[in-house]
């Protein structure tokens, strides 16, 4: 077994000024837009309305994380740990480059100059994964980067090339499945959120017309 097949939630960071501009960013601190922040947010709305909530967080030590991860505890106040392996891959030259000059080379698997090997980033999500799988029995949230969605799901063989901002995704174990040891759920924020106000207005009526 690469990772431990354990309960676990993960995000990916609000939209960055670098997103913004379609830029790589890979090891540069770029920081939150305001629509980054307002996407973390929402996705703090998410998470408080989870059925079973993380008891962890865990994020990397880019600013963009680490922000990201400091608006979703607003209100949980739960324990925060940075960790470095959890960052985004180290894209060498390609660093603040458009996106168009080094995607294409970059998602044919093609290593970037001066930066990581695609091989010592996976090495790394593995190491980060498993660390953070340690330090709780309960499930952690891990605030990452799109990388290391992409990086976790090529070690079983799968493609997600493309993580939203601030989209939950939770991981659960399935023994059943040998490909892939976990069954993955997505929450869509807005529609989540959406969901959400329509119970709670919902509720609320019920309990003036004295039903609830």
């Amino acid at each position: 077994m690469i990772i431990s097949a354990k309960h676990f939630y993960m995000i990916r960071h609000g939209q960055t000024e670098a997103n913004a501009a379609q830029m790589m960013a890979g090891s540069l601190d770029s920081p939150l837009t305001a629509l980054g922040r307002e996407q973390a947010a929402i996705a703090r709305i998410c998470v408080e309305a989870l059925e079973i909530k993380p008891q962890i967080i865990i994020h990397s030590h880019l600013s963009r994380a680490r922000e990201t991860a400091e608006i979703i505890n607003q209100n949980l106040g739960l324990p925060m740990i940075e960790d470095a392996d959890c960052a985004e891959m180290h894209v060498g030259d390609w660093e603040g480059k458009p996106w168009e000059d080094c995607l294409e080379g970059f998602y044919s698997g093609e290593d970037p100059p001066n930066g990581e090997t695609h091989q010592q980033f996976i090495e790394r999500i593995i190491r980060a994964k498993n660390n953070a799988l340690k330090r709780t029995e309960s499930p952690p949230l891990i605030v990452c980067h799109g990388g290391v969605f992409r990086s976790f799901s090529n070690i079983y063989g799968l493609n997600a090339e493309n993580t939203e901002n601030c989209h939950l995704h939770e991981f659960i174990p399935d023994p059943a499945s040998v490909s892939f040891p976990w069954k993955a759920r997505s929450y869509r924020m807005e529609e989540t959120l959406k969901s959400m106000l329509s119970a709670s207005f919902h509720s609320d009526k019920a309990s003036e017309d004295g039903v609830a």
